[in-house]
């Protein structure tokens, strides 16, 4: 002997199953994107103060710098916590070559400034590029015979 059940009440089964399904998903959504709005505050509240800062202060100093500043002291400190600005970091370092797009094509508009000091801008970089390796390489290096070393402490 079966029971009968009408077709409406498995339909509505069907429908809360499904309901429930996207209601999770979207809960997960809204969750996921408060998070990236939180840690973009953050950063936005770091930038902030540095901007305040460099108005404050007489020093030629980019507001920039003293964001980054503010910012390595507090996750140094664990005032701010990795995972509380993790996210929205990473975004931007995604993202990073579309903000130079700008600059260079102001560059570009430069050319006949640059073309009359070409040899100095192109030594300029050369010369900076290899020192930048080279010391890289060797803070690499260094760090790296120590952490191999066991009597090292």
């Amino acid at each position: 002997m079966s029971i009968f059940i009408p077709k409406i009440f498995v339909s509505m089964k069907k429908c809360v199953i499904i309901h429930k399904v996207f209601y999770d998903k979207s809960k997960q959504w809204e969750v996921k994107h408060l998070n990236y709005l939180f840690q973009f505050a953050i950063i936005a509240i770091i930038t902030f103060i540095g901007e305040i800062l460099h108005f404050l202060l007489p020093l030629p100093i980019p507001a920039s710098i003293y964001g980054l500043v503010i910012l390595f002291v507090a996750l140094c400190t664990k005032f701010i916590k990795l995972e509380q600005v993790e996210n929205a970091a990473d975004f931007f370092l995604a993202i990073m070559p579309v903000l130079f797009v700008p600059a260079s094509v102001n560059l570009m508009t430069k050319w006949p400034v640059i073309k009359n000091n070409l040899l100095g801008l192109l030594l300029t970089c050369i010369i900076s590029t290899i020192v930048v390796m080279t010391v890289t390489g060797l803070v690499a290096q260094k760090l790296m015979s120590n952490k191999e070393d066991p009597d090292h402490e």
